[in-house]
């Protein structure tokens, strides 16, 4: 599934993590499915994904913040926009708290 973001075959990636989520996700494995939406546009299913990532961290939002942050090279080769991440990050803060 990875391996069909990093070459921008999004579709096919997000059939591969459907199917993951189906069996038993990690935390990488929503943070990746999150990414794979976000490129596809979906922003709102993206922060679902996310959303999900940070509940099965030990270490919450900080410690989803930290792998996200490793992402962010594989995210601007993959279409996002640099601006848009510090918002999305931001927007997650506030559906955590609520």
């Amino acid at each position: 599934a990875w391996c069909s973001f990093l070459t921008g075959k999004f579709e096919q990636a997000q059939n591969y993590y459907a199917k993951i989520e189906s069996e038993r996700p990690k935390m990488q494995d929503y943070l990746n499915a999150g990414h794979t939406e976000w490129a596809m546009q979906q922003t709102a299913t993206a922060l679902q994904k996310y959303q999900l990532a940070v509940k099965s961290t030990p270490d919450g939002m900080e410690g989803f913040v930290k792998l996200f942050k490793q992402d962010i090279p594989d995210l601007l080769a993959a279409g996002i926009k640099e601006e848009e991440i510090p918002l999305i990050i931001d927007r997650l803060y506030y559906l955590i708290e609520e």
